[in-house]
């Protein structure tokens, strides 16, 4: 009896999803493959075994013919994105293969099909228009749309559809998500990140990008049967991602300084859910507490293996172009990567590992993260910036304590000593900070400096970065 299993993927979703700097069109955009995905669920002819953000692995069912079902699966899936995403659709007939081998054949038909597909989806009925989309910049501008301060702009269809749905699963996303949430969220980055009382960082958001570490590893190494796939997504989503997301609405609802004063809006923007990666906006002053809520979570390993995250982290404006964030925030989540042991799957000590960055400018980052971290931070490297998830509420407490005992002034002369060469100057200028103070408490100050900079002088950046955000 013939095995028959189709593979989704939603492709080039750099003309499909970041092709705008549109907080609307990015979310409407993301959500509109994840719906158009996961409702091939309920598809008449289909058993779903793995399904992420834009990715799915199904088991046709008996009897059906495996060239009409993909097909109309294909036909699915346009009619739903209105032809204004690039799908992905190939059937493997098991034969003899194992099913590891089947997710590679799947694969490598995949792309195979992308390669002759354009890259750039042009809609159900394309229109020709004498200007380019004002937010794409290359479809053709043949609609209109409505913009705050009732502003008229001439946009693609596209665009337009995309936009449209993201505002509306603006207030909705979450019940998609968790099977019902009955809050407010605030509408735009601006309302998200105002709050006078917040001082300096009143206007500001954290971006947050977290991506699973070596996923795709646990999966050929820890699922090489249907059912075992299907298990390590129910571990990811169900009762990892899932979890964490009801807790962090919980804290954020019950929280002063996470909601809008009047009317009450939770200050939270999530702008990927599914599949191995998240992205997170919430206001830079609680970039730092969200984070450290995800990596306290403990979740079930699976097969006896933990499932970590690597993370970026960027402070900034919000009105800093979005897509430039994004891409920050995911170079520094690889830098983070990259330090864990090749072809080991990390455990949660090493593995929940994050870079971050505090943006003062839009124009700060003209090079990669790689060459401005060393460049701007020397004699500091990527590797005296790495932070580790677990020494994230040890961080917090022992900041409070220098924010309450130390000079500010002081954490920059010795940033400046460091810059200097001057490295030997540092313990004089911690005493001078701390002289006029009594023996116990000058104690206490150097433990937690101490332990602050695990007597990594170069780790003084790190107090002089998130002085303000932690």
């Amino acid at each position: 009896m013939a095995e028959y299993y189709l593979r989704v993927d939603a492709v080039n979703l750099g003309n499909t999803v970041y092709d705008t700097n549109d907080i609307s069109t990015i979310r409407g955009s993301s959500y509109m493959l994840l719906h158009a995905v996961n409702e091939l669920k309920k598809f008449p002819g289909l058993a779903p075994i793995s399904v992420g953000a834009s990715t799915g692995i199904f088991k046709l069912t008996e009897g059906n013919d495996p060239e009409k079902t993909r097909k109309a699966v294909e036909n699915e899936l346009r009619a739903r994105t209105s032809g204004y995403a690039t799908f992905v659709v190939d059937v493997v007939d098991k034969d003899g293969l194992t099913f590891k081998q089947v997710q590679e054949h799947l694969l490598a038909q995949n792309r195979w099909r992308q390669w002759q597909q354009l890259t750039v989806p042009l809609g159900l009925g394309w229109k020709s228009a004498a200007t380019p989309c004002a937010l794409n910049g290359v479809l053709a501008a043949d609609t209109f749309d409505r913009f705050p301060e009732n502003e008229i702009k001439e946009v693609s269809s596209s665009v337009k559809l995309r936009r449209d749905a993201g505002k509306q699963l603006r207030q909705t996303v979450y019940e998609h998500i968790l099977g019902s949430c009955n809050d407010d969220f605030t509408d735009d980055l601006e309302t998200l990140s105002n709050d006078p009382s917040q001082g300096s960082l009143d206007g500001k958001i954290a971006f947050i990008y977290l991506d699973g570490n070596r996923f795709g590893t646990l999966r050929d190494r820890l699922c090489p049967e249907p059912d075992l796939l299907s298990q390590f997504d129910k571990a990811v989503q169900d009762n990892f991602r899932n979890k964490v997301l009801k807790d962090i609405l919980d804290h954020m609802r019950n929280d002063s300084a996470s909601v809008t004063p009047t009317p009450k809006k939770i200050r939270l923007e999530t702008l990927l859910w599914g599949g191995d990666e998240i992205q997170w906006v919430v206001p830079a002053w609680k970039g730092w507490e969200i984070l450290q809520m995800f990596y306290a979570f403990t979740p079930q390993p699976f097969q006896g293996q933990e499932l970590t995250h690597a993370a970026g982290l960027v402070f900034c404006h919000h009105s800093a172009n979005i897509l430039q964030i994004r891409n920050l925030a995911h170079d520094l989540a690889e830098e983070a990567k990259s330090t864990l042991t090749p072809g080991v799957l990390p455990d949660r000590a090493n593995g929940d590992c994050f870079h971050y960055l505090v943006l003062e400018s839009h124009d700060m980052v003209e090079v990669s993260v790689r060459d401005f971290i060393p460049r701007f931070y020397r004699p500091a490297t990527l590797g005296d910036l790495l932070m580790k998830g677990c020494e994230m509420p040890a961080f917090s407490s022992d900041m409070a304590v220098l924010r309450r005992y130390f000079p500010r002034n002081k954490v920059y002369d010795i940033v400046r000593a460091i810059q200097g060469g001057r490295i030997g100057d540092v313990n004089a200028i911690v005493d001078r900070g701390l002289s006029g103070n009594p023996g116990p408490l000058v104690s206490r100050v150097k433990e937690a400096i101490g332990r602050l900079t695990g007597q990594n002088q170069n780790r003084w950046f790190l107090i002089a970065d998130l002085w303000d955000y932690v």
